[in-house]
């Protein structure tokens, strides 16, 4: 679930959620990944999502929930960077 906890819409929402071992080098590849893709989101409104999930093992060899750490990187504020010539 995605919620717009803002007082003013979100006309855009576009993320890649990798899930890491705490221990894991920022570079090392997610044990398990997804994209949060969704358009409009008013103030206060919240959305249930579905998204395919991308890993590198089988569900039953991931961690327990608890002992995942979880990066979410901001795709459209990526490409804006990437377009404008800064890194993030």
């Amino acid at each position: 679930m995605i919620i717009n906890h803002g007082d003013t819409p979100v006309e855009q929402v576009n993320f890649e959620v990798a899930l890491q071992t705490p221990r894991a080098p920022a570079f090392a590849a997610p044990l398990a990944s997804f994209l949060i893709d969704t358009k409009q989101l008013g103030p206060g409104e919240s959305r249930e999502i579905e998204a395919d999930l991308t890993a590198l093992g089988t569900l039953a060899s991931l961690p327990p929930w608890d002992k995942v750490r979880i990066q979410i990187r901001d795709m459209l504020q990526a490409e804006a960077e990437s377009v404008s010539g800064m890194t993030p």
